[in-house]
């Protein structure tokens, strides 16, 4: 009886991962996966996505890692960052697929950004952890112990501590999300050698100048993607070309969404459900869409 119990609730489970998987998964949207034999191998060999956007898909075989990558040029005149609005004045965000935020807001591309706690069901609210600034008006407040990838009102881009950002200084800020630690700074890798955890990850970086953004997302908990470290987050960020970098929510929430041939789709699979066909509702969303 339990084994039959078992089957079915499985069945079950499988039944409604599928009803979700509204979104088409298109793991070569960046092109033809890089292969490398090892991390050490990999090599940035951009695709041209859109002007201003390029992508690259990454594939190690050890360990197994599966990635992908957008290369945003911050100057570019037709290029422009986009953020979340905040749902009221209570610090809280509507909660949002990454594909759903990408209709919403007109985007290219979109990725999910920082750490958030439930404020609400799960597909309603959410409350970000740490700092959120949208459109220059600050939804939520910097958490000393983090990091964040921020934007400032001349266009281009930074990875900072939050515990810098004070009232004083947060007046250049136009667009900001919280993340966790900072794992890239001048170049380096500043990533605690006991931090071994292998997970699904999303993370970003900018250039020394400030003028590329780069966002990435390593998918994990499935066969042929185990996850990353932060210091092989890290790692793959350099290779790249960033400078900073910070690493975001990972874990079920890491998605990414293109738009291509005037479609939406997925190019990751998201490790929030069994088949890894249903995203999860996050709080923040980066996007990158054209100027109106």
């Amino acid at each position: 009886m339990n084994v039959l119990r078992l089957f079915f609730s499985a069945l079950l489970l499988i039944f409604l991962d599928v009803s979700c998987a509204s979104v088409p998964i298109q793991k070569t949207a960046l092109g033809i996966p890089y292969n490398a034999k090892f991390l050490e191998d990999i090599t940035a060999q951009w695709l041209d996505v859109s002007d201003g956007i390029q992508g690259v898909f990454i594939r190690i075989r050890r360990p197994h890692i599966e990635a992908w990558a957008l290369r945003v040029d911050l100057s570019h005149p037709s290029i422009e960052i986009v953020m979340n609005a905040p749902s009221n004045s209570n610090g809280v965000v509507a909660g949002i697929k990454v594909s759903d935020f990408l209709r919403s807001y007109n985007c290219i591309a979109a990725v999910n950004a920082g750490p958030f706690s439930f404020s609400g069901p799960e597909d309603k609210s959410r409350r970000p952890a740490g700092i959120f600034i949208s459109a220059g008006v600050e939804v939520s407040p910097p958490d000393s112990r983090y990091s964040a990838l921020v934007f400032y009102r001349n266009g281009t881009g930074a990875v900072i501590e939050q515990k810098t950002i004070t009232a004083s200084n947060k007046a250049p800020l136009y667009w900001a999300a919280g993340g966790f630690s900072m794992i890239l700074d001048g170049g380096e890798i500043i990533v605690p050698p006991e931090r071994t955890a292998r997970h699904p990850r999303s993370a970003a970086g900018v250039s020394k100048d400030g003028q590329i953004l780069y966002l990435l997302v390593i998918d994990g908990r499935r066969p042929g993607s185990a996850g990353a470290t932060e210091m092989e987050t890290a790692f793959i960020l350099r290779v790249l070309g960033a400078a900073q970098a910070v690493n975001m929510d990972g874990g079920g929430s890491t998605s990414m969404a293109l738009l291509k041939d005037n479609g939406v789709i997925l190019v990751n699979r998201p490790a929030h459900s069994i088949l890894g066909t249903a995203e999860r509702n996050v709080g923040v969303c980066i996007g990158v869409r054209r100027r109106r």
